[in-house]
């Protein structure tokens, strides 16, 4: 599993570990002798470990047994300091370790995730994804806290004191036999009852995740269509079920305590019994006895740890396998091979002519394609419209050229090279991209603009936000550049928002311009003023424009009309007029027949021609 490929960069950290574990249970396990020492010795034989000295006083052995048992009592505290050292130094390894393999496997993951395309992140929806980066990472890393810290510990523990047990003949050793038999039946029946019970926790996560998610992003719209009472109640349904599952885990991982205790205090009752009938009969002495009781308890506890970490790793083990899932998913936009690799960085660098060569495109989950047989070039200082109606695979068409997708047949090609054959990071350098869904990062109005590229002076900036109509309203701002942008832009207007996506792109001086209905927000003034300031300021860059007003790309270089993902009209907007009806239909829409320059007559037999109709969703 790929997830052990992060231990393995911290082995000198589980060596470390393995070695203070082990001196701690050598530590911990010494201590019962020397109680029974304390006993046996300094007690019963008052210090003497053989004859009494001839003619020693009364006081003289008191001193004797006095000074042993103080000699052998710091003996004792000595070997617990030191132990304790050692569980010190030991968890603080174990913490380090983990919360470095917790970051290196959350960068790997966030690493993963920016490669993804909108298939990929369809498949794991974003709640998901964020149950995964957060909870799941947490269940790893304490897991591997208890590794370094327990895991290690108890089987050293547990060994030492079984041979310690062994090496103590007291005839004893079934009882200690029957415990693990019952522990283990125990852990047993436990691991049946909760494997599932773990598997269906994450999901339950991602489940009351994605409700609240949909809840705090949606707020408005349901608020304003009185929706509270239906989303409370969706929310306490996932809540419930995640709440349930948690319960039941957890009873069924109490139910582990009363056994244990059981077991423990079953088997203390034994030893005490049957050794108490060997102390009178004189085969057992009393501290030999009381340190038994001990080793065999340090036994059933290294067991007892073992079963508590049993049952928190198939929680950890579904944990893995969910970050795995992500890691291991690899992305269907991949970095073109060595052999067809083309890249133009060191030369005169790219023109900025985009061509699309009979292009046909299908979504992963779809039947049927979404784009059939396009084919157009737009060249620098040109501007190409796109329109259709809703549905007909506009936004689709745009992201292939950044290769947000690629093309299911045909191809889509940057100066004659096939965008696929382009290093992506070079790629969508040259392509300045406004994607249809408005999305600022939390920042400052600078941070925002500059994001394509933070060296950029801010004469760069301010020429970025003039053309796009947006340095007015910035300057108004007190603050400026540097006034705050909240997370997704949401302090600011739609307008405002448009507009500085739109600076962010021409920032970057691309030679590619794409705006996916980029100018909905924007009044008709502004629109026609942030077009002007296009056409004059970007006449080195070819630019795309999908919208839905037919104002704001009649004045285009070309127009491409789709209809259920084909070319349905081809030319300039006098052109379509006379030629596409599916256009004629749209325009009549929207302008009067003065600005259409046709009769009354003439439009109203273009809004019955039988002029097809997209269907379904955009995607």
């Amino acid at each position: 599993m790929k997830i052990f490929s992060f231990l393995k960069n911290h082995k000198i950290n589980f060596v470390i570990a393995l070695v203070l574990l082990l001196i701690q249970a050598n530590l911990e396990l010494t201590v019962p002798g020397i109680m029974s020492d304390i006993v046996d010795i300094g007690i019963a034989r008052g210090g003497l470990t053989g004859a009494a000295p001839a003619g020693a006083t009364a006081a003289e052995l008191a001193q004797i047994q006095t000074s042993y048992i103080l000699s052998q009592g710091g003996l004792m505290l000595g070997v617990t300091l030191l132990s304790v050292a050692c569980s010190i130094l030991a968890a603080y390894n174990a913490s380090r370790t983990s919360a470095a393999i917790g970051r290196e496997v959350r960068h790997a993951l966030y690493e993963r995730v920016l490669t993804y395309s909108p298939a990929e992140m369809e498949k794991f929806s974003t709640a998901s994804l964020i149950t995964r980066a957060t909870n799941d990472i947490q269940q790893i890393q304490m897991i591997t806290v208890m590794c370094l810290r327990i895991v290690l510990f108890a089987p050293c523990m547990g060994i030492g004191a079984i041979i310690r047990v062994l090496s103590t003949p007291t005839g004893m050793e079934w009882i200690l036999v029957v415990a693990i038999c019952v522990i283990a039946i125990a852990i047993g029946v436990l691991m049946g009852i909760t494997m599932p019970k773990f598997r269906s926790m994450q999901r339950l996560v991602d489940r009351n995740n994605l409700v609240a998610r949909e809840i705090l992003t949606g707020i408005m719209p349901i608020r304003a269509f009185g929706r509270q009472a239906y989303e409370e109640a969706r929310y306490d349904e996932a809540n419930r079920a995640l709440t349930g599952t948690y319960i039941f885990t957890n009873r069924a991982m109490a139910f582990l305590g009363p056994v244990m205790t059981v077991v423990m205090n079953a088997t203390t009752v034994a030893i005490v019994w049957f050794g108490g009938l060997g102390v009178e009969a004189g085969t057992l002495e009393v501290g030999t006895l009381m340190a038994y009781i001990n080793y065999v308890m340090q036994v059933i506890m290294s067991f007892m740890i073992l079963t508590m970490i049993s049952v928190m790793l198939p929680r950890a083990g579904v944990a893995a396998e969910r970050v795995l899932e992500v890691l291991e998913c690899e992305t269907s936009i991949r970095e073109p091979e060595e052999g067809k690799r083309v890249s133009r960085a060191g030369e005169n660098g790219w023109r900025g002519v985009v061509s699309f060569n009979d292009v046909t495109f299908t979504y992963p989950d779809a039947d049927l394609p979404t784009l059939e047989h396009i084919d157009f070039t737009i060249k620098p200082g040109q501007t190409l419209g796109i329109i259709g109606s809703t549905g007909c695979g506009k936004s689709t068409l745009v992201q292939l050229i950044p290769r947000l997708y690629d093309v299911t047949s045909g191809s889509v090609t940057l100066d004659g090279v096939d965008v696929r054959n382009i290093p992506l990071t070079e790629l969508r350098a040259q392509i300045g991209y406004v994607p249809q869904r408005r999305m600022l990062f939390s920042g400052t109005v600078e941070s925002n603009i500059k994001y394509g590229d933070e060296t950029m002076d801010d004469a760069q900036m301010e020429r970025a936000a003039r053309i796009a109509q947006a340095i007015e309203f910035i300057e108004a701002k007190p603050e400026g550049y540097q006034s705050p942008i909240a997370q997704g832009g949401s302090n600011v207007s739609g307008g405002q928002n448009q507009r500085l996506q739109i600076a962010r792109a021409l920032a970057i001086q691309p030679k590619v311009l794409v705006f996916d209905d980029s100018f909905s927000a924007l009044d008709y003034k502004t629109d026609a003023a942030l077009r002007a300031e296009l056409a004059e300021s970007c006449r080195d860059a070819a630019v795309v424009i999908v919208a839905q007003r037919i104002a704001t790309i009649m004045h285009a270089d070309e127009i491409i009309v789709l209809d259920d993902g084909r070319m349905v009209g081809k030319g300039t907007h006098e052109e379509l007029l006379r030629s596409c009806p599916a256009y004629l239909e749209i325009a009549s829409s929207q302008l009067s027949a003065e600005e259409l320059g046709l009769s009354a007559d003439a439009v109203e037999d273009s809004s019955a021609c039988d002029a097809p109709v997209c269907e379904g969703g955009e995607r």
